[in-house]
Order: structure tokens, then sequence, then C-alpha cells
């Protein structure tokens, strides 16, 4: 998939994402591990009201004004 940005779990990539941009995410941490490995780049689409979103799924999202790559459990 393309994408227009590269950019980390930060405020900027999700400007990006809310401009409806397709963004390559680079995320670091072991708390996607074994799924995602630390510095793994993952491709973000912008979230449509025709996606459903569901268990397993990747999400970019924010959580106590922290950026994250997140498993839905």
């Amino acid at each position: 998939m393309n994408y227009t940005f590269e950019g980390k779990e930060n405020a900027i990539t999700a400007q990006h994402l809310q401009n409806g941009e397709v963004c390559k995410v680079i995320g670091f941490g072991q708390s996607m591990t074994p799924i995602l490995k630390s510095g793994q780049p993952v491709i973000v689409k912008p979230l449509t009201d025709d996606i459903v979103l569901k268990k397993n799924d990747i999400v970019f999202c924010k959580v106590k004004g922290h950026y994250y790559l997140h498993k839905i459990c």
C-alpha cells in the first residue's frame, strides 16, 4: 500500500491521519511483541464510516496524551 507520510507514534502522525493521509508508522517498544517488533513499520490508514474495527485489528490511538499502535482485544 502506498503512503504519503512516514512518522512515529506522535501527534504529527495523528494530524496527517486526520487529514486523510495514509501513513507509515514506526512504533517502538515491546508491547506488541511477537506481532510487531520494535522499529517495525506499519501502514496505517484513516478511519472512514465504512470501516468496521474488530478484535485483533491494530490501531493507532491516543491514550492519556500518548500515541500508540495497539491491538484491539
